[in-house]
């Protein structure tokens, strides 16, 4: 069976990069599609990786602007060529479920939420401090988005998500199931504290 992992991208080290990890740990054949990959940013083991990158990475000061090319982020997933493959396995926050598997193959999502910009876009804003016309047109666009998120959530065969909480969202933005999976984690030993 030949299987693909794909994730987001790989330019900041997070709880979404250790299920990466694990995902890696089970299936280390496997080649890892992604957007983009900061070699400066992420631990130097992921360099024994097979790692393979979008367009994206072409583009002009992708590291500092990789946010502002938002809408390039579909195009990029939906043209990777995963023709060969019988299982993927996407870890996505953001656009890596929407790859185009082949027909009959196995599309596995390891959802950490769908996508927060898209689908909370008024507390994102106010996060990100956007005012004025970019604001205006961040909202516009992100429409396109949300369409393009509900439309490509069709191509995953199954879905896992790492809460109940994300579970619900799946349910109410793509109208589907998930089986909770928690992510791996490290828990510090921890004392009893007596009353």
């Amino acid at each position: 069976m030949q299987v693909a992992v794909v994730h987001d991208y790989l330019n900041q080290y997070g709880g979404a990069e250790r299920v990466l990890e694990a995902i890696h740990d089970i299936m280390p054949d496997a080649p890892v599609y992604t957007s983009i990959y900061d070699v400066q940013a992420m631990p130097a083991f992921y360099q024994s990786w097979d790692i393979r990158v979008s367009w994206i990475q072409r583009l002009p000061y992708w590291r500092r602007l990789f946010r502002h090319y938002f809408m390039c982020y579909p195009f990029a997933f939906e043209q990777m060529n995963l023709a060969s493959y019988d299982l993927i396995i996407s870890s996505s926050s953001a656009y890596a479920k929407g790859v185009r598997p082949r027909p009959g193959a196995v599309h596995i999502c390891y959802c950490h939420t769908p996508m927060r910009f898209a689908w909370q876009t008024d507390q994102y804003i106010a996060r990100e401090h956007i005012r004025g016309l970019a604001k205006v047109v961040m909202q516009f666009l992100l429409r396109f988005v949300r369409a393009w998120d509900v439309q490509s959530a069709s191509r995953v065969t199954h879905y896992i998500a790492n809460s109940q909480v994300v579970a619900a969202r799946i349910k109410q933005y793509y109208g589907r199931d998930a089986v909770v999976i928690p992510p791996p984690v490290d828990l510090a030993p921890f004392e009893d504290v007596p009353p």
